[in-house]
């Protein structure tokens, strides 16, 4: 008597049929459009390859910026280089705040500047640089008051308007070497003790109910000769302002103000918006113009890949290797592109020289049944290449006049019985 296990052999069934149907179809298709595969399953389904080699399938791209709301990224930029300008700003701690929320501090509302020992700014330096750092003294630049309270909505356009910035308020300034080591060094910046003692004053009288809040905040402004942008440790890491003065006593006594928030801003002197390029830290983005409506509305997509080439004499770097990776990301048509209302998010691998998707599948699918045309925008990935370097990729556009560098996109598609 033979005893049939149907719900295993179901099983085993169902495992193996996907497998057989995708190595036919993949074993019947090459890279070119060609008439391989026209009859995968006899007369049930008819595969047909297309790629941009025949058709053009990428009808164009663009460069543009995305703006991020975002503090405490991690890093501080200062300086210029290769077209970017970068400042920062540092919003501190209230310093003469305390756990038991004691009048302790209140003494040195009355101190005058013979009393403050010291003030001084610490910064930490990281090893990335972004331009010509041999120049020993390629980093130069300025720091002023804040006027006004800032948020992760400002740019650099409304710095000005808002007046946030107080440039005619310098209160310290650098100008000198720095030496490149495994473990960088701690920069320490004189900083103005009238303003330390202003500081100490509206805070007092706001707690004694003036509506004048206090900002505690720093702008650190390049100057025009630099030549390098430099990163140093986020202000909720490690930025801190010490100030040393004398106690009732006479002693020196000390107090440490760590920063709370900090955030950088970048200007780019100018991009050509009709190239396709990425850049880390400028939220610089690529876009990409798909149109793919000859493909019969809701056509199978079984498989598409997507590749794109570097141009490597338009590409900038630090003194970190390029970036290996790079993500694209799908938008529906309504959604605004300054926002981050991104649908499907792919990875894009270095292969053979090119960055490589393997599978854009689900974009070309949307795509099919959303009116054949639609769009890709691509950025640094990773918290390291979008928001902590600068370093800048360009690509070779869809009208690239050599066709092997130009972007490709390959599809395997069937049509559903019936449509034609």
């Amino acid at each position: 008597m033979i005893v049939l296990d149907i719900k295993g052999l179901l099983k085993r069934i169902s495992f193996f049929l996907p497998v057989i149907i995708t190595s036919l179809i993949l074993f019947s298709c090459n890279d070119e459009p060609t008439s391989i595969g026209s009859n995968l399953l006899q007369d049930t389904v008819t595969v047909y390859p297309l790629s941009t080699s025949t058709q053009r399938l990428i009808t164009g791209d663009s460069t543009f910026l995305f703006h991020i709301n975002t503090v405490n990224k991690g890093v501080l930029h200062i300086g210029k280089a290769n077209g970017v300008t970068a400042l920062s700003l540092v919003r501190f701690n209230e310093p003469i705040k305390n756990s038991d929320k004691s009048n302790k501090y209140d003494f040195l509302v009355n101190y005058t500047i013979d009393k403050i020992i010291s003030c001084k700014i610490k910064l930490f330096t990281k090893r990335y640089t972004f331009g010509d750092s041999t120049n020993p003294n390629a980093l130069s630049f300025k720091v002023y008051a804040v006027n006004k309270e800032w948020s992760n909505k400002d740019t650099w356009e409304t710095l000005d308007k808002k007046n946030i910035i107080d440039k005619s308020n310098e209160v310290a300034s650098f100008n000198g070497s720095i030496t490149q080591k495994d473990t960088m060094d701690v920069i320490e910046l004189d900083l103005d003790k009238n303003l330390f003692l202003e500081w100490v004053k509206k805070w007092y009288n706001y707690k004694l109910g003036d509506s004048s809040s206090i900002v505690w905040g720093l702008a650190f402004v390049p100057d025009d000769n630099s030549s390098v942008i430099r990163q140093f440790a986020g202000a909720s890491l490690d930025t801190s302002l010490i100030v040393k003065y004398l106690d009732s006593t006479g002693a020196e006594a000390t107090l440490g103000i760590n920063a709370a928030l900090d955030k950088p801003f970048y200007k780019i002197e100018s991009f050509e918006k009709n190239e396709l390029a990425i850049q880390g830290a400028t939220t610089l983005r690529g876009l990409l113009f798909f149109d793919i409506s000859m493909i019969p509305p809701m056509s199978a997509i079984h498989s598409a890949q997507f590749a794109i080439s570097l141009n490597n004499e338009k590409s900038v770097k630090g003194n970190n290797p390029l970036d290996s990776t790079f993500y694209a990301e799908l938008y529906y048509p309504d959604m605004p592109l300054d926002k981050d209302t991104t649908r499907k998010t792919y990875l894009a691998e270095k292969i053979d020289g090119k960055y490589v998707i393997s599978s854009i599948t689900s974009s070309v699918e949307y795509w099919n049944r959303n009116g054949g045309k639609g769009i890709l925008v691509i950025h640094p990935e990773g918290a390291r290449n979008e928001r902590w370097e600068l370093d800048k990729l360009t690509f070779y556009g869809p009208d690239e006049p050599d066709s092997t560098k130009r972007p490709s996109l390959k599809i395997i598609y069937s049509r559903v019985q019936g449509r034609k």
